[in-house]
Formats: structure tokens, sequence, C-alpha cells
């Protein structure tokens, strides 16, 4: 028991000795730190995921703020309407139901059809019951409450009651059997007076020439009409054999200008009549006139 309170005795005189009580103070201060640094490294895991997406997205956006010329140039490019806006007038869109529309079971006989790309420049022309014929624009009014709704090389196309019909350029059942049924076996020996007389006899009943020449509406300044582009059409060697060439801009027919839509009705109608047609056109700049002497 003695040994015993001598060594608590001796154990209280040390720790209130000067020496221990700075060494106590100083592992408290060392616990201390050791309690901060390990409160300040939880905090910071605590705390980092947010600050690195928002790191993330700061540098993902100062990333993006420069953007190279070309790269500026191809965003822009989609509002430059390089081909052109399209049109929201009477520019006529072939749809499935147009394309597919019934005969019209009106008495009216399409006596020509001028074909175009562009819609303004089509025109058709239509005999009414009584044999009177007029030319027409896409969106006019026609005999028997219809409306001209699409021009096309063969047909045209009428609206009546919201209902979609097709007017056709009227064909000879005997002889145009006849014709397919020869073409075979004709082609190789036909003279191009016989080809240019049936594109004549087409023409008098009232098909376009389609056989011979495509046209395009070739403008000048401005935007106007002077004439039209020609290239061959479904027999080139008769476009060729009557003295056109590919890229020869009509400008005249029979002394009639093709500087506008009417005047063009009127040179298709003044081709059906008369033994020749006169064809003035611009060849490499200067003009030039191709004359086309129907066959008898």
């Amino acid at each position: 028991m003695q040994t015993l309170s001598l060594q608590q005795a001796d154990l209280i005189r040390i720790l209130q000795s000067r020496h221990t009580k700075t060494a106590i103070r100083v592992i408290n201060l060392l616990l201390v730190i050791w309690i901060a640094s390990m409160l300040a490294t939880l905090t910071w895991d605590l705390l980092s995921p947010e600050e690195a997406v928002e790191q993330t997205e700061i540098v993902t956006e100062t990333a993006a703020l420069p953007v190279s010329p070309d790269r500026q140039l191809i965003s822009q490019m989609p509002a430059w309407h390089l081909m052109g806006v399209a049109k929201q007038g009477n520019q006529p869109v072939p749809t499935t139901t147009s394309l597919d529309a019934p005969e019209t079971k009106l008495k009216l006989i399409l006596k020509g059809a001028l074909a175009s790309t562009d819609p303004e420049h089509a025109r058709a022309i239509i005999a009414d019951p009584r044999g009177k014929e007029l030319q027409y624009a896409v969106g006019e009014k026609l005999p028997g409450n219809a409306e001209l709704s699409e021009i096309h090389a063969d047909r045209i196309i009428l609206k009546r009651n919201g209902r979609f019909e097709t007017l056709r350029l009227p064909k000879d059942k005997k002889s145009s059997n006849t014709v397919a049924s020869r073409s075979v076996r004709a082609r190789p020996t036909a003279s191009p007076q016989r080809r240019l007389n049936n594109a004549r006899q087409q023409l008098k009943k009232g098909a376009n020439l389609a056989n011979l020449v495509r046209a395009t509406p070739k403008r000048g300044k401005g935007g106007k009409t002077i004439g039209y582009i020609l290239s061959p059409g479904r027999d080139p060697d008769l476009f060729t054999q009557v003295g056109l060439q590919q890229g020869d801009v009509a400008i005249q027919i029979n002394d009639i200008k093709l500087d506008n839509p009417t005047n063009s009705a009127r040179a298709l109608k003044s081709m059906q009549s008369g033994d020749s047609v006169s064809v003035t056109v611009l060849r490499g700049g200067q003009e030039q006139i191709v004359s086309l002497d129907w066959p008898e």
C-alpha cells in the first residue's frame, strides 16, 4: 500500500511540474490541428463534386466561345437561300391525287399545251363546246366552272368542285396504233421530211412539239423573258436535221416575239397553220433564221 501511494504521489508531482504542463499543451495543440485537418479534408470531399461540375461547365462554355470563320459561314449558309426562295403563288405542285385524276366529262378540247418549268410561262389553248378557242394560264377559270391547276406536255389538270380532273391532248386511236406497230420498222428508213411531216400532223391535231424540241425560258436583265433555250426532244436527229442546235435561244417565231407567255401561245397557234415556220434564234450572240418547210 505504501508503495502504491508513493507511485501515485510521484505521478501527481510529475504532472504538476512546469515541463509536463507545457508538453500537454503542445499535444493538445497538435490534436486540435489534426482534427481541423480531418474536418477540412472531409469538407473538401463533400464539396468537390459540385465544384468539379461547375468547373467543367465553365471550361466547356469557355471552349465553345471561339468559333472559326469557316464554321461561322457554314452555320449561316441555310439562311442564304442559295437555291432561291420558294414561291407561294400559283406554282403547281404535282400530287398523287392530281397525277391519278380521272378524265374530265366537260366538253372541252385541248388544242395545245405550252408546258414550262416556270408555271407563269405555261399556257394551254382550249376550245369550248362551241369550238371557240382561248388560251389560259394556271389558276384561270375555264368553261364549266373549272379552274386550270396544272399544265403538262401532254395534258392539263383541272380542278372542279374540289376534285382534280384530266384533259388530254386528242389522239387518233387508229392512227396511233398503226404508227406504234410500224415505228420499229419505219424508224431506220424514215426520212427527215417524213418525220417532220409526222410532227406537223401531231401539231395540227393539238399536240406539242415534244418530239422535236424542248424549251426552257431564257431571261435577260431584270428577269424579263427574252426567249426560250432549245434542246433536242424525243427525236434528237430530227432536231439537228431541221437546222437547230443545242443551246439555241428562240426569240421569234413567224414574226411573233417570244418575250411573254401570251405571244408564246400565239406562236404555237401559228405553227399549226401555214406551210412553213420561221424561227429566229440567238446562236453565238448572233441572230440567225431557221426555216422549217412543212412537207405536203
